[in-house]
């Protein structure tokens, strides 16, 4: 696999999730007017980066950070110095509007990167997410606002207002196949997790469910509970995206039950439910997002963004004496959905 372009015409963003998807090892080199460097990546993940004049072996990068040299430091204290640099160093990048990028395969660490190498990758969603967050507090002047991050998927100067998110996954979809399609095992196919892909979904072990209403969520979650390890109730987007994002920061894809009803984060952009399920799709293509609402209610816009569209009886049903029978059947019809998405032994597959 290799890959040639400008960042005009692909972001980093986007970049990192190509070499996400792809699960490919090598070398990404970037040059620009701004500097010159170049991320590591084995097996889709982020190991080591470096930007021209930058610390360019141990010493000097613990020095700068504060501690003790390389060799008076724990194993601990280095590895974290390394997670710092690689975090600042990518947010740096991300700052990069114009240049080139070239991807080589590249097995092996190469030995002048090997020093500064963390022993376990970074997850490019993550390291997407953190350069946004740094690069929102550096624009708002300071970082003791309180406010969680807004949840983007761009380098772009106003992530928020990006007009062009949908054309960008096409983008991304595209150059990964065209990639898998190059990649020295022709046999390998399109790697899980292209938008539309048979099986591109992530099996789940744990799910959140958004929706304002306490008895609709009390009955999602008592009706799913032998599919999924873990289940995390919200009644709005904006206590949910921290979870989703503490998953995604893990390398975990946790699966997504939304309604439509519910009220979003305005302050990271998110207006709609439609905004919040083209966010998390472009940040991470694997994740199930299911749409939950009541019989005919689900928007038809939001509806086609959706992996599914889940019926729940209205929140009085639900909680009015009788109609056990409805509700019942109402649950098994939702299993049988939500089943593919999770991998508990409720979910019908092999425990």
């Amino acid at each position: 696999m290799s890959l040639v372009g400008s960042l005009e015409d692909l972001g980093l963003a986007d970049i990192l999730q190509i070499m996400s998807l792809s699960r490919k090892s090598g070398v990404l080199l970037l040059r620009c007017d701004d500097g010159e460097g170049r991320i590591v990546f084995r097996e889709g993940l982020v190991h080591a980066a470096l930007v021209k004049g930058e610390a360019g072996d141990i010493d000097t990068l613990m020095r700068r950070s504060g501690v003790a040299s390389g060799g008076g430091a724990s194993a601990s204290e280095l590895e974290s110095a390394r997670r710092e640099h690689v975090e600042r160093v990518i947010a740096r990048m991300f700052e990069w509007r114009t240049g080139e990028f070239r991807f080589a395969v590249q097995d092996e660490i190469a030995p002048e990167d090997r020093e500064l190498a963390l022993a376990a990758g970074l997850s490019p969603q993550y390291l997407t997410m953190e350069a946004t967050r740094r690069g929102d507090e550096l624009r708002a002047g300071s970082d003791e606002r309180g406010l969680d991050p807004p949840l983007v998927f761009s380098g772009d100067e106003d992530g928020c207002a990006r007009a062009t998110a949908e054309a960008s996954e096409v983008v991304v979809a595209a150059v990964v196949a065209r990639a898998a399609a190059s990649a020295d095992d022709p046999e390998q196919g399109a790697p899980a997790g292209l938008p539309g892909a048979p099986g591109a979904r992530a099996v789940c072990s744990q799910a959140v469910i958004i929706d304002p209403e306490l008895a609709a969520l009390e009955w999602l979650k008592s009706s799913l509970s032998d599919l999924f390890a873990r289940i995390h109730l919200f009644q709005t987007a904006e206590g949910a995206i921290p979870r989703i994002r503490q998953y995604l920061m893990r390398g975990e894809v946790p699966a997504v039950l939304l309604s439509p009803r519910a009220p979003m984060d305005p302050l990271s952009g998110i207006d709609r439910p439609a905004d919040l399920l083209r966010r998390l799709r472009a940040l991470a293509p694997r994740m199930p997002l299911l749409l939950v609402a009541e019989p005919g209610s689900a928007p038809p816009g939001e509806a086609k963004l959706a992996d599914a569209v889940l019926a729940r009886p209205a929140a009085a049903a639900l909680v009015q004496r009788g109609g056990e029978a409805a509700r019942a059947a109402a649950a098994q019809a939702l299993r049988e959905l939500v089943a593919p998405f999770a991998e508990r032994p409720g979910a019908g597959r092999p425990g």
